[in-house]
């Protein structure tokens, strides 16, 4: 999973996204490699913030979504421990999107109805375009 993140210069991935029917994410923030097995948000700060976002998924459009600030997130690492992660900002952001994915949920579903149909006509454009 690591090697399709690192090929497609994603700083996450969520395995449905490759084809592997597991709740399992991958993650790479300053250059540290992390992997979870089964996560949960189990907190999620009140303070949210709006910022950009794209997606393997959704190649070539960035969309704003709004996100809290911090979460803690509960699941195993690889080798079946149990592992709990505080996350802010940026770290925090990558695992709701890489959640979200295990959870059938990617970022245009995070849109307004019309905010969703502006990305999917960029998105349809650039497609064409290539």
């Amino acid at each position: 999973m690591a090697e399709a993140m690192y090929n497609n210069e994603g700083v996450g991935l969520a395995a449905p996204q490759i084809g592997i029917q597991k709740r399992v994410i991958v993650f790479d923030i300053d250059d540290e490699l992390g992997a979870l097995c089964n996560p949960v948000i189990t907190e999620r700060s009140d303070e949210t913030a709006i910022d950009d976002e794209g997606c393997l998924s959704v190649p070539g459009i960035n969309v704003p979504v709004e996100r809290s600030v911090s979460v803690v997130c509960e699941g195993l690492n690889l080798d079946g421990e149990p592992i709990v992660v505080q996350a802010h900002d940026f770290l925090a952001r990558v695992l709701q999107h890489e959640i979200d994915h295990l959870d059938g949920v990617i970022i245009l579903d995070r849109l307004t109805p019309e905010q969703r149909k502006m990305a999917i006509r960029e998105y349809n454009n650039r497609a064409t375009a290539e």
